[in-house]
């Protein structure tokens, strides 16, 4: 884990900052009903996971 004062002082040095919750954010898109299927490829649950094939 990051030391969190360094993380907070580089944080502060850009005039720009972006956080974002990508999860949440994927809740929020609106996908049409027959398209729901496939973005099931996209997403895995735990990607540090072995494959099980």
């Amino acid at each position: 884990m990051p030391n969190l004062f360094l993380l907070l002082v580089r944080f502060r040095t850009n005039p720009v900052a972006f956080v974002a919750d990508i999860k949440m954010a994927f809740f929020q898109i609106e996908i049409d009903e027959i398209e729901r299927n496939y973005t099931r490829f996209f997403w895995e649950k735990d990607p540090g996971a072995e494959d099980e094939n």
